[in-house]
């Protein structure tokens, strides 16, 4: 994917760091594996599990970050659009 993005001049950043929070108390690190254009969080997955648990990391990283949307991509799927879910930050 990164090759894809880097051919067509699109800038993002790999596993870019964000801090997460929980009203106002630092919890952990996180690291985004994709961030796209600084606008755009997109979770990168290969595993055979709930799409729910990958949709709330999405999630928390688009409240971390403040941006709104999201995607998740799980490789793990026989057909590839059935493995890609979009989050909006609410």
């Amino acid at each position: 994917m990164e090759i894809e993005l880097e051919l067509c001049g699109i800038p993002y950043q790999s596993e870019a760091p964000t801090r997460l929070d929980y009203k106002g108390r630092d919890l952990a690190d996180g690291r985004i594996d994709l961030l796209i254009d600084q606008r755009l969080v997109v979770e990168l997955k290969a595993v055979p599990a709930t799409a729910r648990k990958f949709n709330r990391q999405a999630a928390n990283y688009l409240r971390a970050t403040g941006l709104p949307l999201g995607l998740v991509i799980n490789f793990d799927n026989e057909v590839l659009r059935d493995g890609i879910a979009r989050v909006i930050r609410t």
